[in-house]
């Protein structure tokens, strides 16, 4: 990535960022002072943390591209006098901390689309915290442990019971991002009792990031879809932090930062690569950024019309819409806002994924697509269903493509020459077959033998396997078999 200076402005300007209205929005308060926000989801909701009219801190969670109204938007408390919202999900979940009525105990919380408040609970300790949600309701955060004063990182499934995800040898761990595909990061203290990021999953646990670059602490604080694990760390002998992002393949890559100053966070990412933070600029001042997979790194302040009111402070949420949430300075006051950049045009495919065989619920099936050109993938998304199966799939460029579906037990279906103009494109509908158990495409054998290896189990039971379950009611049995036999020797769609 390439630094974006004030004398690079006219090549900002020609990549899309700038060429278009730049519009920052005051998102207003609850009827008090300040407000901040912490996370932004697909359709434009914000959710945060804003003074009441009562002077207590209270969670909001505003509607789709709108600023705070107290009357709709105000989060309770589960008791306290204080709460804070930090994280939401495409189905308006929102997930925080508040103050019981004893006034000292915290707990995370889960907000449902409707307003209630439903206290998470513990790992067996009295307090805890939640940072972030996914698609699903799965919640990541931190909780102490019985009577041991020590915090853990924790995953807790949605309608399940918090697990700890346990540390890196030192005791003390939190969980702060958790993707669709169920990868959780965070940081942990490792034997030496350093504090190291780590990135968790059902099939490897716990494992440190790999700190190639040299970071002596490290904290991760959010990961992508698409994988990309960013967060900030320092260098031994060296106070200040340094943003970095990091993939499986790739590694840890330091990010360049403004004017090449040293000290420099990064707190959010969307499925595109943008990834926002903040940094200190020559000055000492803290200012709100964020990089660009074109651009590198931008002052988000530099994009702002000359005469602007606001000082941007910190960029703390990005949606795959490239829409950007944080907390600045307007008139001196500390607001949110929702800050929309003119990236060059794009548009949505919609449409909808009928999962062949099946009786649950869709909104909790993770679907992936493929966006290839010329047989090579240059684009991958995980889609979140609504009841019906329908999907959107934004910030596409103009262009022809073939799009590749598939979901876990089912068969890839691919669709060709998609082609994107100047519209959205809706109608891209595709039906999946089922009995793809072991996940390579086929339906085999070797699906037949991990049915017969989990026939008969339900969720808890030490067979169970939830991609044997076929129809999705939560019991594997001859139901299954049937939907099996039925689709036996077909092969998906490379």
């Amino acid at each position: 990535m390439r630094v974006v200076t004030a004398m690079a402005m006219a090549a900002l300007m020609l990549s899309g960022v700038g060429a278009q209205q730049v519009v920052v929005r005051d998102l207003g308060t609850l009827g008090g002072g300040f407000s901040m926000a912490y996370g932004i989801n697909n359709i434009g909701q914000v959710v945060g943390a804003s003074l009441w009219q009562t002077e207590q801190i209270r969670p909001f969670r505003t509607q789709p591209n709108s600023p705070i109204q107290p009357e709709t938007d105000l989060l309770g408390t589960l008791g306290g006098s204080e709460a804070w919202g930090f994280a939401i999900n495409d189905g308006g979940q929102v997930v925080g901390y508040s103050l019981l009525a004893d006034e000292t105990t915290m707990r995370a919380f889960l907000a449902e689309p409707d307003g209630t408040l439903v206290d998470l609970g513990t790992l067996g300790g009295t307090d805890s915290m939640a940072f972030a949600i996914n698609a699903f309701g799965d919640v990541a955060g931190a909780s102490l442990v019985n009577d041991n004063p020590t915090w853990r990182a924790f995953v807790k499934l949605y309608g399940q019971e918090m697990r700890d995800l346990g540390d890196l040898g030192g005791g003390e761990s939190a969980a702060t991002g958790v993707n669709n595909l169920g990868v959780v990061v965070g940081y942990s203290v490792t034997g030496n009792l350093v504090e190291r990021a780590f990135v968790w999953t059902e099939s490897t646990g716990m494992v440190e990031v790999d700190g190639r670059e040299g970071f002596w602490r490290s904290f991760a604080t959010a990961v992508s879809d698409t994988g990309i694990v960013v967060g900030y760390g320092t260098f031994e002998g060296y106070r200040g932090n340094r943003a970095f992002a990091w993939t499986a393949s790739d590694g840890m890559v330091v990010l360049e930062t403004y004017y090449g100053t040293m000290e420099s966070r990064a707190l959010g990412v969307n499925s595109r690569g943008v990834i926002v933070g903040s940094y200190l600029n020559a000055e000492g001042s803290q200012r709100a950024c964020a990089w660009f997979p074109e651009l590198g790194v931008v002052d988000l302040n530099d994009l702002l019309p000359s005469g602007t009111r606001w000082v941007l402070l910190e960029a703390t949420g990005v949606n795959d819409g490239d829409q950007i949430v944080g907390y600045g300075l307007r008139d001196g006051v500390t607001r949110a806002f929702l800050l929309e950049i003119g990236l060059p045009d794009t548009f949505s495919i919609t449409g909808k994924v009928t999962l062949g065989d099946f009786t649950g619920d869709p909104r909790w099936v993770p679907v992936t697509v493929e966006l290839r050109q010329e047989g090579a993938i240059i684009r991958t998304a995980t889609l979140t269903l609504d009841e019906e199966g329908n999907y959107r799939l934004p910030e596409v460029e103009p262009g022809t493509y073939d799009l590749a579906f598939k979901a876990s037990h089912w068969l890839r279906v691919a669709v060709s020459g998609v082609t994107v103009t100047e519209a959205d494109v809706d109608g891209v509908d595709v039906t999946l077959l089922n009995g793809d158990i072991d996940g390579d495409n086929e339906v085999t054998l070797f699906d037949f033998g991990a049915l017969v290896a989990a026939f008969g189990s339900m969720p808890g039971d030490s067979n169970w396997n939830p991609d044997a379950d076929l129809d999705g009611d939560e019991e594997v049995t001859l139901f299954d078999f049937g939907i099996l036999v039925r689709n036996f020797g077909q092969m998906g769609d490379e």
